[in-house]
């Protein structure tokens, strides 16, 4: 594709948008279903330290069936939960019981127009991201490759096929292929795409000139976030949620419907792009030779300050 049809965003930052309507709640403490997951980690202890006085709020973070009781249990007992993704949100669709009197917090109108089909009480919360992660690095890779998934999905256990097509994965491979032949040098979490791998996200933002994003759907999009405020540029497919803030190349894409693998429950969005991987490919090594600005300047101890004032109002 020639340089001069690139498809260039200039968005600003994601503004904070507020939508619905909410009940006053007491303040919370923090659990979260996804504890092996550093984002959730890292938000809940800053949720420890930002709000007070402390009652129960639960971060359901990719959430699968096993935990599906204790999602249950958390709702039962909780003041508000935060959903950081598409996929719990659609599970537990079928107990809107469960869900009543509670504050729903989502993270992109994306979900939040899933979540208005099981409560008439949800707010819309952009995610905020770890901005004191991002290094000061050469930008040695031509493109920067991070699947959003688990880490224990991506490294060890491997992706179950629904979530390799939702993730993007054979886009990514087909995609990397094609840059390789252009001899162009690629950083990646993904063990199965060549070139220089690493578990560390934060270096591959910092040390990419671009991040490609080929997630096919997403409840938000955090590695597009997170690169953007290490001042990265994402060439991304324009799917939700990430394209409801990401700044950079837009690759076009036309909407499928919707999929169900093993859930009934389960649904999710799905976006083809209108590119092939060579047209993805030059259009990313096109992307990487610009110099384009970009940035993402809500951290992730803002996202728990308006957290808390969700909660307390």
């Amino acid at each position: 594709m020639p340089i001069g049809k690139l498809r260039r965003s200039g968005r600003a930052s994601i503004p904070l948008v507020r939508r619905g309507q909410f009940v006053l709640h007491r303040g919370y403490s923090a659990e979260s279903l996804g504890s092996v997951h550093t984002y959730a980690n890292a938000l809940a202890e800053e949720i420890e330290v930002v709000c007070t006085p402390r009652r129960r709020l639960g971060l359901i973070f990719n959430l699968d069936h096993v935990a599906l009781a204790k999602a249950h249990k958390m709702l039962s007992e909780g003041d508000a939960v935060v959903f950081l993704t598409e996929g719990p949100f659609k599970d537990l669709l079928k107990a809107r019981e469960a869900l009543e009197g509670l504050l729903l917090i989502v993270p992109s109108l994306y979900v939040y127009r899933w979540a208005r089909a099981a409560s008439r009480n949800v707010e819309l919360l952009p995610l905020g991201v770890q901005r004191d992660l991002c290094r000061r690095h050469r930008r040695v890779y031509d493109v920067g490759v991070v699947l959003s998934a688990r880490p224990a999905l991506v490294w060890d256990e491997g992706l179950t096929p629904a979530v390799a097509y939702r993730k993007g994965v054979d886009l990514y491979i087909e995609a990397a292929e094609e840059l390789a032949e252009r001899n162009a040098s690629i950083a990646t979490n993904y063990p199965y795409i060549d070139g220089y791998f690493t578990t560390d996200v934060w270096e591959i933002y910092s040390r990419s000139k671009v991040l490609l994003f080929l997630s096919r759907s997403e409840g938000f999009g955090l590695p597009a976030a997170e690169a953007m405020a290490c001042g990265t540029p994402v060439v991304y497919l324009d799917a939700p949620a990430h394209n409801e803030f990401a700044q950079g190349y837009r690759i076009p894409a036309r909407h499928l419907g919707y999929r169900r693998d093993w859930s009934v429950s389960f649904a999710y969005g799905v976006w083809e792009p209108e590119l092939d991987a060579e047209e993805i490919a030059e259009m990313t090594l096109a992307a990487a030779e610009e110099v384009a600005e970009v940035d993402y300047s809500y951290s992730l101890r803002d996202f728990a300050v308006d957290l808390c004032n969700l909660i307390k109002r």
